[in-house]
């Protein structure tokens, strides 16, 4: 607890400590709006230190020391473009930037509001008053119920009669907990870096259409998806439209081919170009290419003339190659796209190695999924009892519970050293005030049994449990105070020293005056 009155007192308190809100940009990105900056003051500051200082026009300024002439510090704000036109001395340097907290200044302005300060007296209020008010009222309908009459209403215990050793003690918790919850947020990283993905899609889709004989197709055209009969038709034109499918697709540039190869079982092939390489800009582009069935009729002849090897059938597979490249979502892409449609090519016809099948897929479509990573820093929580906080929350919580903790037994402190040096019925008044009821020349003492109790602590606690006011008589230096309780008087006295001491000079005079007219 001491440590931690060092460490963050408020200055105005004699501490060394100072606590500001950035209102500003000047300094971002190292500090940005509502951000709040704990300072410390320092003997000497450095260039590069960032301070804050009293301007005497503009008030509290943080900036970075970029300079010192003889004795006046030379300040810039990082975001700025100019210097600080006002040179501060030493002595209107406030502090040195110690600890930072993102965001807390918000959590501050609110705290300052009227009605959250209200909401924290009544949160203490019910936590050290509302037990001793409900022990009180049980003990009042008890005694109703065991007389088994009505008996006048007394006053209750003032909410302003906390004893001590509450308060005391809900202070103490308060700096416990922000210890604890300092220690759990201060030993964790206020962001944690996550991955997601950003998602992608390449699609694409075949096409192609040659001329025919009337009567041989459904159209007179060859449609997509339908065999070519080579002894009729020499040429097919191909197309492949290629798309990027994705959200926030920006600067997309790329490169397009589309090429066929030929092979054989053994594993002999040959490719050729339908359509060359092309530049693209967008997200989406068209390959065209023709093929000249009679040209790879002619090839297939002399090759198998040169080398004997005859084979019954070949593979055709028409292959377009897509480069893209650009921004998807903020984050960088560049990739390819190469499917591959494959046709069965013999003397007679070509055809689809794959059909349409019975769920109906279309095997001239295809897709490619794909995912960029993205890391991303975020807020920082932990968990504590079950409670979910950010870890900047929980350390602003930390801090303010344990300046409200520290301030307030320092003000208890001191309003215990003002009031110890008080007469003893002058801090029984001040305490109880609101229960007791003055009388003059009491007889209690001579009707009644009389019970003497140690303190008026004591005597309290009798009146809490009969309900009843505490008759205070004063007597000269000497108090007395009574709680009448059944047939029993409970009586506890105290004497006042200064007045016992003016009581003596009284008598010494007297004396003197005696002894001096007896001569």
């Amino acid at each position: 607890m001491i440590v931690a009155w060092v460490l963050f007192a408020p200055a105005q308190v004699g501490g060394a400590a100072s606590y500001v809100i950035i209102n500003g940009n000047s300094m971002e990105p190292v500090y940005f709006r509502d951000d709040l900056v704990i300072l410390r003051t320092a003997q000497t500051y450095q260039i590069g230190d960032i301070v804050t200082y009293q301007h005497p026009t503009i008030g509290q300024i943080i900036h970075r020391i970029i300079d010192k002439q003889g004795d006046h510090f030379i300040f810039k704000g990082d975001n700025n473009g100019f210097i600080d036109s006002y040179q501060p001395v030493q002595s209107e340097l406030i502090g040195r930037a110690w600890i930072h907290l993102s965001g807390a200044g918000t959590m501050v302005k609110q705290i300052r509001q009227p009605w959250v300060v209200a909401l924290l007296a009544g949160l203490i209020s019910l936590v050290v008053v509302a037990p001793s008010a409900g022990k009180l009222a049980s003990t009042k309908k008890a005694q109703r119920r065991k007389k088994g009459q009505h008996q006048q209403a007394h006053q209750s215990v003032s909410p302003a009669l906390v004893k001590s050793e509450d308060v005391m003690l809900v202070l103490v918790v308060v700096i416990g907990l922000a210890l604890v919850l300092g220690i759990f947020s201060f030993t964790r990283p206020v962001t944690k870096s996550i991955t997601e993905s950003v998602a992608y899609s390449h699609e694409g889709r075949f096409s192609y259409t040659a001329p025919a004989p009337p009567g041989l197709y459904s159209n007179d055209t060859v449609q997509a998806g339908e065999p070519i009969f080579r002894k009729l038709i020499s040429q097919v034109d191909f197309t492949f439209a290629y798309r990027l499918a994705a959200d926030k697709a920006e600067n997309m540039t790329g490169s397009g081919q589309m090429q066929a190869l030929v092979s054989a079982n053994n594993g002999w092939q040959w490719t050729f170009d339908l359509q060359p390489e092309m530049a693209f800009s967008g997200n989406q582009v068209d390959l065209r290419g023709v093929l000249n069935l009679s040209e790879i009729q002619t090839m297939v002849e002399s090759i198998q003339q040169q080398t004997g090897v005859r084979f019954q059938s070949y593979t055709l597979t028409i292959i377009p190659t897509v480069n893209v490249a650009g921004r998807v979502d903020g984050e960088p892409l560049d990739d390819q796209f190469a499917p591959q449609l494959v046709f069965l090519l013999d003397d007679l016809q070509m055809q689809l190695a794959e059909r349409p099948s019975a769920n109906g897929a279309d095997p001239l479509s295809f897709s490619q999924s794909g995912a960029l990573p993205r890391t991303l820093m975020a807020s920082n929580s932990l968990s504590l009892l079950g409670i979910s906080l950010a870890v900047t929350t929980a350390r602003t919580l930390a801090i303010a519970g344990l300046i409200i903790g520290v301030a307030g037994l320092a003000i208890a402190a001191l309003f215990f050293m003002m009031t110890g040096s008080q007469d003893e019925s002058t801090r029984i008044q001040a305490r109880y005030g609101p229960l007791m009821v003055g009388v003059q020349r009491s007889t209690l003492d001579e009707e009644k049994r009389v019970a003497a109790v140690a303190s008026i602590d004591d005597l309290v606690k009798v009146a809490e449990r009969s309900g009843s006011m505490i008759l205070h008589e004063a007597n000269g230096p000497l108090h007395t105070y009574y709680v009448q309780m059944d047939q029993v008087v409970y009586r506890y006295q105290s004497r006042d020293r200064d007045r016992d001491r003016d009581g003596d000079r009284e008598l010494v005079e007297l004396r003197r005056e005696r002894e001096d007219n007896a001569s």
